[in-house]
């Protein structure tokens, strides 16, 4: 697996290798949570490009909820997702 950044840190493009198949897809603009830019989180740019990789998307306010639990089951939903 291979990507390549932008000058901000965020994900241009992301390309997996593997036999006998290739994926490439060119990703978006990261997408901005309200819960984690407002607090100048310290995985602010780490946690911001997870919609980009389809792992995770917004609640219907626009947070990411960081400081909320997490039970196993979300957890191993979004490991599925990215794998």
């Amino acid at each position: 697996m291979a990507f390549k950044a932008n000058p901000d840190g965020s994900i241009a493009y992301l390309y997996a290798n593997t036999d006998p198949l290739v994926w490439v897809e060119k990703l978006g603009t990261p997408q901005r949570f309200k819960d984690i830019g407002e607090h100048h989180h310290p995985y602010e740019e780490y946690v911001n490009g997870l919609p980009q990789l389809g792992v995770v998307q917004s609640k219907a306010d626009g947070t990411f909820g960081a400081e909320e639990p997490l039970t196993r089951a979300e957890f191993v939903e979004q490991v599925m997702t990215w794998i």
